[in-house]
């Protein structure tokens, strides 16, 4: 799971949470969305830190590439 991937995910997130209560939906349905969406985002963050930023498993060390 790449950073970029994870920088999307929890920025899709976000948004979500922050548009939630301005969606056209039930009352007592927004709870239930906003924990849905939270679940996610906590269940993707849980993965992604078995992750190295540029994808590879965690168990293998991370050096970033040296820039010239």
């Amino acid at each position: 799971m790449s950073r970029r991937w994870t920088i999307t995910v929890q920025l899709a997130g976000l948004f979500a949470q922050i548009v939630i209560p301005t969606m056209p939906v039930p009352a007592e349905w927004r709870p239930f969305m906003a924990a849905l969406v939270a679940f996610a985002q906590g269940a993707q963050a849980l993965l992604a830190q078995h992750y190295n930023p540029d994808g590879t498993p965690a168990e293998c060390a991370w050096r970033p590439q040296r820039k010239r």
